[in-house]
């Protein structure tokens, strides 16, 4: 039975004004994943990635770490299919007065606690976004993002072996969404999921010959370091 598996990009710089970059705490979360793999004697199998900056730095670093190289005969795919979705433009659909570059940055600066306050108003505008009710307000629409995000996971199954396993570097809503399709959830219940997806966090697929089936959820064991505080993170 082949795994899938599904890898949440390392923390990125949401105080930074280019979000699609790495932390060093990110670069220390993917190294700390590698590890932890290498030490399971697991292979990546195939190595699929979004295009995004953060997805190729996880997967670098967490390859790197695992001692895995890609090579022509075994490349790292990239697929703009595994990118997450447009969270400026969710954001600014509900906020306007964020829209403008700097603004969610010094309002965030000057917050009590910048990271519960975003959380607020993201969730929010996550709320608006899945609604359906605002469709016409969006470059792309949550259902749309779900459907691209089930085409990319597709598309990369098919071109393996039916016994091959996969390593997919992602994002937690391309994430939310594959196990919404694969549970049957409901739009409420896949935002739910997607806020609690740890960075660098392992969510694995076993494919047979039955199809799909969530084996694992959000696994973060690698994190659980006692000489490392701190790992642990969601955004």
């Amino acid at each position: 039975m082949a795994e899938i598996r599904l890898i949440r990009h390392g923390q990125a710089r949401l105080d930074h004004e280019n979000y699609d970059q790495l932390s060093e705490l990110g670069v220390v979360q993917s190294e700390v994943l590698g590890r932890w793999l290498a030490t399971t004697r697991r292979q990546p199998g195939g190595v699929v990635c979004g295009t995004l900056d953060r997805h190729r730095q996880t997967a670098n670093a967490c390859l790197a770490a695992w001692g895995q190289t890609t090579t022509a005969s075994s490349p790292l795919t990239l697929d703009a299919r595994f990118n997450e979705f447009d969270h400026q433009e969710v954001l600014a659909r509900r906020w306007p007065e964020y829209g403008e570059p700097g603004a969610l940055k010094a309002m965030l600066a000057a917050a009590e606690n910048p990271h519960r306050k975003f959380q607020g108003l993201f969730l929010a505008s996550m709320e608006r976004w899945i609604s359906g009710r605002h469709d016409s307000d969006y470059a792309e629409t949550w259902g749309s993002f779900r459907s691209r995000c089930v085409a990319g996971l597709e598309a990369a199954i098919n071109g393996r072996k039916p016994s091959g396993d996969l390593s997919v570097f992602t994002s937690g809503g391309p994430i939310a969404a594959i196990c919404q399709h694969v549970l049957g959830l409901s739009d409420a219940k896949a935002i739910e999921l997607n806020w609690s997806i740890l960075n660098t966090s392992l969510t694995i697929l076993a494919n047979g010959r039955r199809g799909l089936r969530l084996a694992s959820f959000n696994t973060a064991a690698h994190l659980e370091v006692p000489e490392k505080a701190g790992l642990i993170t969601y955004r």
